[in-house]
């Protein structure tokens, strides 16, 4: 999952990101973070995989939002969505999505430069509340906001 994870920041954010920044460092805390979340299930979050022919080509991963996040507008948010770019506009990252989130209200935070992901969420019932912020977690890449 962690490897999926990464190779979905390099397709999607590659050009975005700081030279050098998907180091040792990233994979392992990526790597960390997916051992902690699957070592410690709760029926607070909902966690998905696709996989094709036994590897995994996305993940999908939703719990309550935190409380650090400029002001929750929504209990639940979709922490991460990650499809392979070979798997785009398959399926599967609908059917991750639906998995996660159902039709419930939620809110999301997605590159102000990734123009893809926002078409998938707005045909998804998010839209835009104007609110952006540089995440923490991909320095210099400006985040914006949406509720659905």
């Amino acid at each position: 999952m962690a490897s999926v994870h990464v190779e979905g920041w390099r397709q999607t954010y590659g050009p975005l990101l700081p030279d050098g920044y998907i180091n040792d460092e990233v994979i392992a805390a990526k790597v960390a973070l997916w051992e902690a979340l699957t070592a410690n299930p709760s029926p607070e979050r909902a966690l998905q995989i696709a996989e094709r022919r036994g590897a995994i080509i996305g993940l999908a991963f939703a719990g309550p939002t935190l409380p650090d996040e400029a002001e929750p507008k929504r209990p639940l948010s979709l922490h991460a969505l990650y499809v392979l770019s070979a798997h785009h506009g398959t399926g599967v990252g609908q059917q991750l999505l639906e998995g996660v989130l159902g039709n419930q209200p939620a809110e999301l935070w997605v590159a102000v430069e990734n123009p893809r992901a926002q078409a998938f969420y707005r045909r998804n019932g998010f839209d835009s509340d104007g609110v952006t912020r540089v995440d923490e977690d991909t320095p210099g890449l400006p985040v914006m906001r949406m509720l659905r």
